[in-house]
């Protein structure tokens, strides 16, 4: 056999000893050739300005969010108000009504006709 048959024996037998040297010496040296980024100043003020206008943002949509709630909280107690009012009316008028059964007749009829006409 030939130096170059051995050769190929042996490396197909051991080709991890081949490639863990050369992929480690790769590995260290693609680490060395890095860089610290560099970052220009107007980047970094760019940034600056980005993450205050995000502060501000978020403040503003905060305070948006309180407002609105009051507003909800407000149209409730107003709806619940009316919803009163309009229950007290309603006692007002079955009053009115439990002792004259020809009131209440024309009142079921009136009913009847609003319901009708939709």
């Amino acid at each position: 056999m030939s130096k170059l048959s051995l050769a190929w024996a042996w490396l197909k037998k051991n080709w991890h000893w081949v490639v863990l040297p050369v992929g480690a010496a790769l590995y260290l040296l693609g680490r060395a050739g890095r860089k610290a980024p560099v970052v220009s100043p107007a980047l970094v003020q760019h940034f600056e300005v980005q993450h205050q206008a995000e502060q501000e943002a978020g403040q503003q949509a905060a305070l948006a969010t309180i407002a609105r709630d009051k507003k909800i909280q407000r149209l409730n107690q107003d709806h619940d108000q009316v919803i009163q009012r309009l229950k007290e009316a309603d006692a007002r008028t079955a009053e009115a009504l439990k002792d004259d059964p020809i009131a209440l007749s024309r009142f079921l009829n009136q009913v009847n006709q609003d319901v009708e006409k939709g």
